[in-house]
């Protein structure tokens, strides 16, 4: 951070910077429509990385950048590639064997 911030400070920042980032990941995952590049969404996340890190009580179960939220985001990655994989196996079946049976 370029300037040292209060406590206050510090979780008015953070809470406006989770509220930017939820916005912007909305947009580019849902609407596929992006506001922002990808280097202000990771300069916008990054400077809530060092909020949390000055102030680890500020860190919010859902944030960005806590670590109990990257664990989460990986297990539900897993589960989309495992439903994309038997999904994908699934229909290759029905194409080889041309049945319509479900």
């Amino acid at each position: 951070m370029a300037k040292e911030l209060t406590k206050n400070e510090a979780k008015y920042r953070a809470e406006k910077l989770r509220g930017l980032l939820n916005k912007y990941s909305y947009e580019y995952h849902v609407l596929d429509r992006p506001s922002v590049s990808d280097a202000v969404y990771d300069s916008l996340n990054n400077e809530l990385k060092e909020i949390e890190k000055a102030y680890p009580e500020l860190i919010a179960p859902d944030s960005k950048g806590s670590a109990a939220n990257r664990s989460r985001n990986s297990s539900k990655s897993a589960i989309r590639k495992g439903c994309f994989l038997s999904t994908t196996l699934f229909l290759a079946r029905i194409w080889r064997t041309g049945t319509k049976e479900i």
